[in-house]
């Protein structure tokens, strides 16, 4: 690569830093990477990769290679002993388990949580930095029962209803008081 495309490229993320934008593509983030020298955990700090800086990760596992879970090295964390690892969730392949929660061998992935939340990257990163030890799906159910979040009565959307004031993102329907 010559001089100047690095420069460009340099300028580039300069300008993500500054206007705040982030990548969610993996592959950008990747060549970013590879062409700047800019190191995973950087571009999460500078706030152009995902929404928040890295968290030490909580507990370890090991896999076997077919991605299956071989042993979870729980620590306690919130209120149980869970495995949850941030790199994995904002830097790791789609389908790389980033979670497992408290007596639990089942491993949940970035795909996982996106699915969860009917692809919506924000809610899935929300409810990421939420779980504690509960399966996402019994936070889910909490959030809804609490009002936090709600599903659309016109269009089922998963949407938080703090965010959007009550108005569903996907079709606009006001949500009942």
């Amino acid at each position: 690569m010559d001089e100047r495309a690095k420069v460009l490229i340099m300028n580039l993320v300069e300008l993500m830093r500054e206007s705040q934008q982030r990548v969610y593509d993996y592959e950008f983030a990747d060549y970013l990477m590879d062409k700047t020298g800019i190191k995973p955990e950087e571009l999460v700090e500078c706030g152009i990769y995902g929404s928040r800086p890295l968290h030490p990760d909580v507990g370890g596992i090991a896999q076997r290679e077919d991605g299956s879970i071989l042993h979870v090295f729980r620590e306690h964390y919130g209120e149980g002993g869970i495995f949850k690892s941030w790199r994995r969730f904002y830097l790791g392949a789609l389908d790389e388990v980033c979670y497992v929660p408290e007596r639990s061998d089942s491993g949940y992935s970035r795909q996982n949580f996106l699915d969860l939340c009917d692809g919506d990257t924000e809610l899935a990163e929300q409810l990421f930095e939420a779980v504690t030890w509960e399966h996402p799906e019994s936070w889910i159910d909490q959030a809804i029962a609490s009002g936090e979040w709600n599903i659309c009565d016109g269009c089922g959307k998963l949407y938080d209803a703090d965010e959007n004031s009550g108005v569903c993102p996907g079709c606009g329907k006001e949500e009942k008081v």
